[in-house]
């Protein structure tokens, strides 16, 4: 079931379809899993990025995303928080770390903003 003007969104409805869009390129018919491993994906071509380990807290609203030596922005995390405020569903995308291959810092400086931008908005497009 997805959200309307006239209905809204359940926390649970928001937890289960942010586990859908977790992480770039995640196939929205998955549901990621505390600790799974998985294959990003960028979200316009699709090419491979490397594996991240995904970690949800035990109230379903926050999910971590921690990149494996097997991902180009190693050594990294984004963190994503789910909050309501007002009454609207808010997501909340922060990513921090130390990329290892000279210069990579730059390009994910301005390639992961629109990454995660492309997920969120799929995830506001499954919510409605």
């Amino acid at each position: 079931m997805v959200c309307t003007a006239e209905q809204a969104c359940t926390a649970a409805q928001v937890k289960e379809k942010a586990t859908r869009h977790a992480y770039p390129g995640q196939d929205p018919d998955t549901v990621v899993q505390d600790g799974g491993r998985y294959l990003v994906r960028d979200e316009i071509t699709g090419a491979p990025g490397g594996y991240v380990i995904t970690n949800i807290s035990s109230d379903g609203f926050t999910i971590v995303n921690t990149t494996t030596p097997l991902h180009v922005f190693h050594d990294g995390q984004v963190v994503r928080v789910v909050f309501q405020r007002n009454g609207a569903w808010f997501v909340s995308t922060h990513g921090f770390g130390n990329n290892v291959i000279p210069g990579m810092n730059t390009v994910n400086q301005l390639f992961g903003p629109i990454q995660f931008r492309l997920l969120d908005n799929r995830l506001r497009d499954a919510l409605r």
